[in-house]
């Protein structure tokens, strides 16, 4: 009874530790699509002040500085935001390896207790064999 018991609980908390990791990766997907849309917002910008740029630089210089600057300040921005895609890929990938790594702790646990119900059950123990073994031998 009590190995079926620490069964039940090495399950309960491998199916915890799945859950747990999967609500952090998708904390982490999450962080990532922030990122990715902050990225994309500030290519547009890039992008539209570009077209600014090209439309205004002779007919109107002081348009264009303000633009120039305007761009300075995306590139800036843009730099700005490198290291946190970084690092949230960086802790998005630890998560994805720690919950493989879970799945497999758990598919491996699962195999082996499917093998331990496919098993006859030893009722017997090395002692109880050994004195089974002398009583046999007695009686010869």
């Amino acid at each position: 009874m009590k190995n079926h018991d620490a069964m039940i609980a090495i399950s309960e908390v491998l199916e915890a530790q799945v859950q747990i990791l999967e609500a952090k990766l998708a904390i982490e997907m999450l962080v990532k699509k922030e990122l990715r849309s902050q990225q994309v917002a500030i290519l547009k910008q890039e992008n539209d002040v570009m077209e600014s740029l090209q439309e205004t630089s002779v007919s109107q210089p002081e348009l264009f500085r303000f633009a120039e600057l305007r761009l300075r300040k995306l590139v800036d921005d843009q730099n700005k935001l490198q290291p946190g895609l970084v690092k949230a890929a960086i802790s998005r990938v630890r998560v994805q390896s720690e919950l493989k790594e879970v799945l497999r702790k758990k598919l491996s646990f699962a195999l082996f207790v499917q093998r331990q119900g496919e098993k006859p059950p030893h009722s017997a123990t090395a002692a109880q064999q050994s004195l089974l073994l002398f009583e046999m031998k007695k009686r010869r």
